[in-house]
């Protein structure tokens, strides 16, 4: 049986993939879509609204809003009754 490194992964110097958390295709948009109802992503959309008013955090609410508007530009809405 093979030991486990309680070494944090950073430490590790284990190469990073930048691509790791890009999506490339419209399934994979779609399934990250599918996760949550509509109601849901209201409530995460009200919240980033809200929490953009505080200028430490504006960039990273930015960066998060962009990556929501791609993910709704590159799916469809699968929900009851469209």
């Amino acid at each position: 049986m093979s030991k486990l490194s309680t070494i944090p992964p950073k430490l590790l110097k284990m190469p990073y993939n930048k691509n790791m958390n890009k999506t490339t295709s419209k399934t994979e948009y779609q399934t990250v879509r599918n996760f949550l109802t509509n109601d849901q992503w209201d409530l995460l959309d009200r919240a980033l609204n809200e929490y953009q008013d505080h200028d430490e955090f504006a960039d990273e609410v930015d960066t998060l809003g962009a990556r929501l508007q791609d993910l709704f530009d590159n799916s469809v809405d699968q929900s009851e009754g469209n």
